[in-house]
């Protein structure tokens, strides 16, 4: 469950850098198109374990290690809903709810 967490949240991550690494002449994306973008999005969010799941399988003493994931769930379904968002570089939540959902996955 920690590989498919940590996978589905360098997807996230690596989304959000497609606009740079376009604009620095990569192609980051096989499929750029957003059909190719969902399919995408929805392998892995598929695969991506949920957090009940994770607090059940994963030892509390290794739980703070998948805080880095924490926003990965939320930006998944982001960009299932609008896969345009990754062109155009809008992978990422308001401030408020951000800050909102850091202070609840601390908690």
């Amino acid at each position: 469950v920690v590989r498919a967490y940590g996978m589905a949240t360098a997807l996230v991550r690596f989304l959000a850098a497609v606009p740079e690494l376009e604009s620095r002449g990569r192609i980051p994306l096989l499929d750029g198109r957003p059909e190719g973008v969902r399919v995408l999005a929805r392998r892995l969010g598929e695969a991506c374990p949920s957090r009940t799941m994770l607090k059940r399988m994963v030892p509390s003493v290794a739980r703070p290690a998948l805080r880095e994931g924490w926003e990965t769930p939320r930006l998944l379904s982001l960009v299932l809903a609008d896969p345009g968002r990754v062109a155009e570089g809008r992978v990422r939540q308001s401030e408020f709810r951000k800050r909102l959902g850091l202070l609840f996955a601390g908690l």
